[in-house]
């Protein structure tokens, strides 16, 4: 007798295909929200790779909005600006070409072989937190409060360091 293995339930938007175009609302954290991101020159690299993803293969359709690098966590808004894809659900877990989750993956794993490589982060350790949590921007209004967000996180991090619970909690979590 055959058992089909069991899927953990999706955080995902049901009936939403996560290459379709919009704005996406993104904050992907360091592995046990550890402070890593404190130093200069290792901000000034995550900015700057993070500003290349549309130069990279099959990414020339993103472009990037805001984005804040934290010491534990990257808020950015990515615009998928053109997509031909229909908005229904992909038919499996794997990482979609073209999507969301392909550019934040691409980043991650970018990010961390110069970071392990170059700035002395623990080779054998983790840097990122897997998977990442996102919100699907609907309307202007939207649009232009969580670019105020972004914008202001740095001020509010002085205020409490790591209260990243309750935007996390209006946020949907999916693996890469």
């Amino acid at each position: 007798m055959h058992h089909k293995r069991r899927r953990k339930n999706s955080m995902r938007l049901r009936g939403w295909n996560y290459r379709a175009a919009g704005y996406y609302f993104l904050t992907f954290c360091t592995h046990q929200r550890q402070c890593l991101f404190e130093d200069e020159d290792v901000i000034s690299y995550l900015e700057e790779t993070w500003l290349k993803i549309p130069t990279w293969k099959g990414m020339h359709h993103f472009h990037i909005d805001e984005f804040v690098i934290m010491p534990n966590h990257i808020h950015a808004l990515l615009w998928i600006m053109k997509s031909d894809v229909k908005h229904d659900s992909p038919k499996s877990n794997k990482v979609e070409p073209g999507s969301a989750s392909a550019a934040v993956g691409a980043f991650k794993s970018t990010a961390s072989l110069k970071l392990k490589n170059h700035f002395g982060f623990d080779p054998d350790g983790k840097v990122w937190q897997r998977g990442f949590y996102d919100r699907i921007i609907r309307d202007e209004r939207e649009l232009n409060a969580t670019r105020e967000y972004i914008h202001l996180n740095p001020v509010r991090w002085t205020e409490d360091r790591d209260n990243l619970d309750e935007l996390i909690s209006r946020m949907t979590y999916h693996l890469e």
